[in-house]
């Protein structure tokens, strides 16, 4: 019995393991920090970078879809994944084309969503009317992207900088306090 509890003594616990390697999280919330900031301050430039991973996802999917379709023997997955392909040098040579996608895609999204939100409030007798306003809260948004590029645009590029920000900040203030834990 001694020895099972002096074994366990010696195991470290997962504070004491996190203690030791605040200067990591330090290092990915200032990372993440800056790239909020710099996400705020060019919101141009983010959507280039989002437009240009939307291109690589596109990229890795198309190939492997193709991939796939060989070697299954069905045509269908290797058109797909050409158009697939297509579209991802689309996003490489031309950014502006692959965000302008994501705003499309998020739109169709929103709209359908909202159709189909507004749909389950009639079907529904419990939550009816939160069904509803969400349903049309998200079909006005879908109408106001599609209306007002621009904004959702901006809306896009405000929510990435928040996002990396606000979650580097709290990295840093949590790497602080482990750091006090370590003393």
């Amino acid at each position: 019995m001694a020895r099972s509890s002096s074994v366990r003594s010696k195991k470290p616990n997962a504070l004491t393991t996190l203690s030791h390697h605040w200067r990591r999280l330090v290092l990915v919330g200032g990372i993440d920090a800056l790239a909020g900031i710099v996400s705020l301050a060019l919101p141009g430039a983010t959507l280039v970078a989002l437009a240009i991973i939307l291109g690589l996802v596109l990229l890795i999917g198309g190939a492997v879809a193709v991939q796939n379709g060989l070697h299954e023997q069905l045509w269908w997955p290797v058109i797909l994944g050409a158009l697939s392909i297509f579209a991802a040098i689309l996003c490489f040579i031309s950014p502006g084309v692959g965000a302008y996608a994501i705003l499309f895609g998020t739109a169709l999204l929103f709209f359908f969503a909202g159709i189909g939100e507004m749909l389950l409030a009639s079907q529904r007798g419990a939550n009816r009317l939160w069904w509803l306003v969400l349903g049309a809260l998200t079909f006005i948004a879908s109408l106001v992207m599609f209306a007002f590029p621009g904004v959702a645009y901006a809306t896009v590029a405000l929510t990435v900088g928040s996002s990396f920000l606000l979650r580097g900040m709290g990295e840093l203030v949590l790497a602080a306090r482990i750091r006090s834990l370590d003393r």
